[in-house]
């Protein structure tokens, strides 16, 4: 017979057979387990026995009507029979053959049985001053959330490898007008600068000027760490990484990151 595409797969199973040692009653073992009486072809004495009439059967218990004489022949032929689970082929389960809710993230893939692994931090109160030219690690005191418990002391070391999203936003202030050249927000991984914002406009005294920086970094979620670095070069006045309190906005130096799905 032609088929097309790939011809199917075919297999046989022989029907079984079971004698039974008879006594004086009506209960008997059987040695598979059935869904009914009309699983079983039953026969005493060369004679088949009408089920659910003459017997009963479910799992593993055979009931007789009458009981049967020790002299009596009695075995059965299983016609159908619990042989085991089979498994539904390869791509065969769609969405409508799941039950709503009946998957947990125990069950899923690694990549989406943690989801949500990220944090957002601010300064709040935390004012720091930096010396020109040098870079100076960022330090953050309000943590918005922090969803895995991976962000302490301004680090962020996240236990779940993959890839993730980080952004950082510093307000560069300095007091004197004119005096800076250079404004520098840096993401640093594991101690070394990784992505940096290069900033050069110089500012009227008592404003600051907004320097962000993101990337993607890889991370293999055990000793991988992410930091924020700040650095202005200047001549003169007091450079702080701090808040544009004169205009209103005083969460604006944010750090925040996040795992990506893939």
């Amino acid at each position: 017979m032609a088929y097309l595409g790939v011809t199917p797969t075919t297999s046989t199973q022989s029907l079984v057979k079971q004698d039974f040692s008879v006594s004086a009653t009506q209960n008997y073992t059987l040695s598979q387990s059935v869904t009914s009486a009309n699983d079983i072809a039953l026969y005493i004495n060369n004679v088949r026995q009408e089920p659910t009439y003459a017997y009963s059967a479910s799992g593993t218990s055979l009931t007789l009507t009458e009981a049967t004489a020790g002299t009596d022949d009695m075995y059965c032929v299983y016609i159908g029979r619990a042989v085991g689970t089979i498994n539904p082929a390869s791509g065969s389960v769609g969405t409508a053959q799941i039950t709503d809710s009946a998957i947990t993230s125990s069950k899923l893939l690694s990549p989406l049985a943690t989801p949500n692994i990220g944090f957002a931090v601010k300064k709040n109160s935390d004012v720091q001053t930096l010396s020109s030219g040098t870079l100076t690690k960022v330090t953050f005191d309000t943590e918005l959330f922090d969803t895995n418990n991976n962000f302490a002391n301004s680090r962020f070391t996240p236990t779940v490898a993959g890839q993730y999203f980080f952004c950082a936003d510093l307000h560069h202030y300095n007091s004197a007008s004119g005096a800076t050249t250079i404004r520098n927000t840096v993401l640093y991984k594991n101690g070394s600068a990784h992505t940096w914002t290069l900033r050069t406009e110089n500012n009227a005294p008592g404003y600051t000027i907004k320097v962000g920086v993101s990337a993607i970094i890889e991370m293999n979620g055990s000793s991988d760490y992410v930091e924020v670095y700040a650095r202005g070069q200047f001549s003169s006045g007091t450079y702080q990484i701090a808040d544009d309190t004169n205009s209103g906005f005083n969460n604006g130096n944010t750090f925040i990151g996040f795992r990506l799905g893939v």
